[in-house]
């Protein structure tokens, strides 16, 4: 809701294959991401890459990505870096690993768990 109230003029929740949900995207070459705060910031700016990151497989080319702070009025302007592109095959295939093994591994509980959007995953 964040994002509708703070950019109005945009167009909201690009969902690509059922995979991604872009906030908003200018002209198919600049990538936002809306955020309350900077919290998580480190999660945030990789979820970000990582969305540059599916499009570019995708064939589609975006210059940058945004990070926006309407509530902090900020915001921080991203590249996807190769470096970034190795790290994200690397996650990738880590989650690929953890998806294949017999059982789940110890769920880890930290701070940042109660205001997770995935908590549910998690803890139910």
């Amino acid at each position: 809701m964040l994002d509708q109230e703070s950019y109005q003029r945009e167009h909201h929740q690009r969902m690509i294959d059922g995979v991604v949900a872009i906030d908003f995207i200018q002209n198919w070459k600049i990538v936002h991401e809306v955020k309350q705060s900077r919290a998580i910031e480190k999660a945030s700016e990789f979820q970000l890459k990582y969305y540059m990151y599916y499009l570019k497989k995708k064939g589609i080319a975006i210059d940058q990505g945004v990070l926006d702070y309407p509530k902090l009025k900020e915001r921080i302007e991203l590249q996807l870096t190769p470096e970034d592109e190795l790290e994200i095959d690397q996650v990738l295939h880590a989650i690929k690993t953890i998806i294949n093994q017999d059982e789940m591994p110890p769920r880890t509980k930290k701070n940042i768990c109660r205001s997770c959007a995935y908590q549910e995953f998690c803890f139910s």
